[in-house]
């Protein structure tokens, strides 16, 4: 954005008009100000004479129309190129108008069609994007008889506001990312309220509101999300948030309660505790272990217990490593603790217990091991 400019134009929410600091907005006229943003949309190639008449006064006769143009192109010089003669900000010749790219100026809605948010990652930059969102395009402005004019007023609006879900689901995954849950949630507020139907952005507050072990609080906010689709549109939540409301569900019963499981240990044999730990959890109702992993993940962990079916092939150790690591971390994720205990045999096996130290390190003190 830049700082030496001596224009500025505000066209969304309240549209304002500055000229050396000072607000003109009331010398210049509904029909200018939407001349004015005629050429600034088309800021890159400039506008005919014709089309700009067609714009703005389609009902009047050719020589009315003509006068009108030259009136409000007149207007506009007066108030925008006062002691700047040489270079005016509207470049006038006898076939067409365009913006002049050599004087300085700052626009809200060009500053936001100009920028590339797709690869943006600087958050100031992004915040500042946000921020000139005051209200929509031309808000309450209608041109009576101009339908071409407010047909490209409605699509602009359009185009502004498809860019405004982009930088605002920007910033909410970036602050997601950093762990600031406050500033998220503010950006996925906007998001909801632009497309209340993005499921990214409702795994996102799904997510923040179970680390937050606000679990009533997430469920309720799914079945208001999944009725919203089956309302609105007639279709259901994706597969993976109907798994993640399932393991939310279960943190809300189980609330931050320890969970603790017994199981038999062979120290010569790979894998053999966390076999048993695996057999353990499938006894237990409240827990579905194809709620924490997805089907290749259990195809993998079948191939050390059977009770999960038969393996396609040999499965690499590392892949069932892997596994137990995703199940062990998504088992203890939204604040429930785990312990481990060994129950019978001469202790737990060399690959366990590395698999075990790993998920300790990912889950801090919600997984605790007993041995004797």
């Amino acid at each position: 954005m830049r700082n030496d400019n001596i224009l500025r134009f505000r066209f969304m929410g309240k549209i304002e008009i500055e000229y050396l600091g000072e607000d003109i907005s009331d010398r210049i006229s509904g029909k200018s100000r939407a001349l004015l943003a005629i050429l600034l949309m088309n800021r890159d190639k400039g506008c005919s004479r014709s089309s700009l008449i067609n714009y703005l006064w389609p009902e009047s006769s050719e020589g009315a129309a003509r006068y009108n143009l030259r009136y409000n192109l007149w207007q506009l010089k007066k108030n925008l190129d006062a002691g700047d003669e040489e270079e005016p900000f509207i470049v006038v010749t006898r076939d067409e108008c365009r913006i002049n790219e050599n004087r300085p100026y700052f626009c809200d809605f060009t500053e936001v069609l100009d920028a590339d948010i797709e690869s943006l990652e600087d958050k100031e930059r992004l915040e500042i994007l946000a921020g000139l969102y005051r209200g929509e395009f031309f808000e309450n402005c209608y041109y009576e008889g101009c339908e071409d004019l407010d047909d490209m007023i409605i699509m602009q609006r359009y185009n502004l506001e498809r860019r405004k879900l982009d930088i605002f689901r920007r910033l909410a995954r970036a602050y997601f990312e950093e762990g600031k849950s406050e500033l998220c949630m503010e950006k996925l507020g906007t998001c909801e309220e632009l497309d209340p139907y993005d499921e990214d952005a409702a795994e996102m507050k799904l997510r923040l509101l179970t680390d937050a072990g606000r679990y009533s609080e997430a469920v309720n906010y799914y079945n208001l999300f999944a009725g919203r689709l089956a309302v609105d549109i007639g279709v259901t939540p994706s597969r993976n948030l109907r798994e993640l409301v399932l393991r939310i569900d279960e943190s809300a019963e189980t609330g931050t309660k320890a969970v603790r499981i017994e199981a038999d240990g062979i120290r010569t044999v790979e894998f053999y505790f966390l076999s048993q730990v695996l057999k353990e959890l499938m006894k237990m109702p409240e827990f579905n272990i194809r709620n924490y992993i997805d089907e290749e993940q259990v195809r993998d962990l079948s191939a050390v217990q059977r009770d999960l079916g038969n393996p396609k092939g040999p499965v690499h150790p590392a892949r069932i490593a892997e596994s137990f690591v995703s199940l062990l971390c998504s088992i203890c994720s939204g604040g429930r603790t785990l312990t481990l205990a060994l129950r019978m045999g001469d202790g737990i096996d060399e690959t366990s217990s590395a698999i075990i130290s790993l998920v300790q390190e990912k889950c801090g003190g919600r997984l605790m091991v007993e041995s004797r």
